[in-house]
């Protein structure tokens, strides 16, 4: 069987991060999130993959190359004008000779989720998860196993049963496809219901809990990297000197320092060519990206830092993501707290999100002493002086004096 994966979306409801990177590159746990859907694809025996790309194609192409690395053998097709997601998967037609999966190459998905779907005998699968947020997501009813009707991003809660954009389709789906191009139409959620119209029965597939995780917002990758978490192995390379107490899994990347003094509680990844410490304390759930660099007396948990930051002496940082090559002065401190963030997609949404701390953009730079509020969102490269106090959302190239 063969595997379409999605993944030429921009994800703007994920700004900043997804600035210059798409979506599915974004690193959770120190590996893009589109690499563990290739890997759910591969354990099951799914080695050829058809790959739509699009915004910020050459990323994805240059990290996952033709797919050896990872045991499969990808093609790509360029999405070059994203009309919807079925238009996605049409795309694909030339490549499919039998039933296929279409993943969403976005979300984190477990081995066990895409298994549960090729032991099915039915021509068509949908897997389908509970979630407490299902207004982000397109909501599904169910008779007896079988999907009766799917509403796309509800403006009142209907369910709490969602679809997770995982499926089992048969090549006479392309048909339909095009029938639904008549009516301008190039969405799944469209082309499902156009389907349930014509008696064509869609069989459900519950996903297990933890299984199955999609980010729409910043803070929905600190629940991703929670998840991702649970799976570390210990490793430790690099140089561990005298005095570091190390608990728990902990995994240190090749040409990291950590120094003397340094507490760090697993479960943990450290990637390579950090140096951390002296006397840093990392608590469970933390992700530090290659090179990033922990000034003395800082203290970092339940956050992902991603590559090539540098964090100031005596800084505190939880609840937090800090985007590539972020440099934080020293001093620096994310509160943590229960707090409303606007939608990126329509501000005149808010969602209440609790333990948030502070979400950065690429190349940020902060003077000494700065202090975030819960949820504060900093676009790309901004530049803020010392001693100010940040709140709400700041835009990209913003400068902060």
């Amino acid at each position: 069987m063969k595997a379409v994966i999605l993944a030429a979306g921009e994800g703007t409801r994920l700004r900043p991060f997804t600035h210059s990177e798409p979506k599915v590159m974004i690193p959770v746990a120190n590996r893009p999130i589109l690499q563990y859907v290739v890997e759910a694809l591969s354990k099951n025996g799914i080695h050829q993959i058809v790959m739509i790309v699009g915004y910020h194609k050459e990323r994805i192409m240059s990290y996952f190359e033709d797919g050896k690395r990872f045991g499969v053998s990808i093609e790509y097709v360029v999405q070059s004008k994203q009309l919807g997601t079925a238009h996605a998967v049409s795309l694909a037609k030339e490549f499919i000779d039998g039933d296929f999966i279409v993943a969403a190459g976005d979300n984190m998905i477990q081995p066990v989720t895409v298994r549960s779907l090729l032991d099915l005998e039915e021509d068509y699968g949908m897997v389908v998860c509970e979630t407490d947020q299902p207004s982000k997501y397109g909501v599904v009813f169910l008779e007896r196993g079988y999907v009766s009707k799917v509403v796309e991003k509800p403006d009142y809660e209907m369910t709490n049963l969602i679809t997770t954009g995982i499926f089992r389709l048969s090549p006479r789906v392309f048909d339909e496809i095009e029938q639904l191009k008549e009516f301008s139409k190039h969405d799944l959620t469209t082309l499902f219901q156009y389907m349930l119209k014509k008696r064509i029965p869609i069989r459900a597939v519950h996903a297990e809990n933890g299984t199955w995780a999609d980010a729409v917002h910043p803070w929905d990758l600190l629940h991703l990297n929670t998840l991702a978490m649970k799976n570390v192995k210990q490793g430790r390379a690099g140089t561990i000197e005298e005095g570091v107490t190390i608990r728990g899994d902990v995994l240190i990347g090749n040409g990291s320092i950590i120094k003397s003094g340094t507490y760090i509680q697993g479960p943990c990844i450290i990637g390579k060519g950090c140096i951390i410490g002296p006397n840093v304390v990392l608590q469970p759930s933390t992700a530090l990206g290659d090179n990033v660099h922990l000034e003395p007396f800082t203290t970092v948990s339940n956050s992902m830092i991603m590559r090539d930051c540098l964090v100031g002496s005596g800084s505190s940082i939880s609840n937090s993501v800090l985007g590539e090559g972020v440099t934080l002065g020293p001093h620096f401190s994310s509160i943590t707290g229960s707090c409303f963030i606007s939608s990126n997609s329509d501000p005149t949404l808010s969602y209440k999100v609790e333990h948030a701390g502070a979400f950065m953009g690429e190349d940020c730079k902060l003077g000494a002493s700065v202090c975030t509020s819960p949820g504060t969102i900093l676009g790309a490269r901004c530049r803020v002086g010392s001693l100010c106090r940040l709140s709400g959302k700041v835009k990209d190239n913003s400068r902060i004096l």
